[in-house]
């Protein structure tokens, strides 16, 4: 998977994930208005991990907190011009609780 999600609620997680092994879930909270999600469909063969382990494609899992791609293209996208003398602050919470 590598898709991009909009998002129109910044006081819910923007994504989650559990785990019901370890009853742990991953809840992932920002202010941007999209998450980015993916999953390592193409390093398969290519990464080694700990201990030589052999990485799959679903080994793990990325969110990236962002604006939409190609956004300097779409007039109605959010804009992501930064000006000079402008600053750019966003907030991306990553929190792990007990499920």
């Amino acid at each position: 998977m590598d898709t991009t999600f909009v998002l129109d609620d910044p006081s819910r997680p923007a994504a989650t994930l559990f785990s019901p092994e370890s009853q742990l879930q991953l809840l992932v909270y920002t202010d941007q208005p999209g998450v980015h999600i993916y999953v390592g469909g193409n390093c398969f063969g290519l990464l080694a991990g700990k201990e030589k382990a052999a990485y799959h494609p679903h080994s793990g899992i990325c969110f990236e907190t962002q604006h939409f791609p190609d956004a300097p293209n779409h007039p109605h996208f959010p804009s992501t011009v930064l000006r000079k003398d402008e600053r750019y602050f966003q907030k991306t919470i990553y929190k792990i609780q007990p499920l």
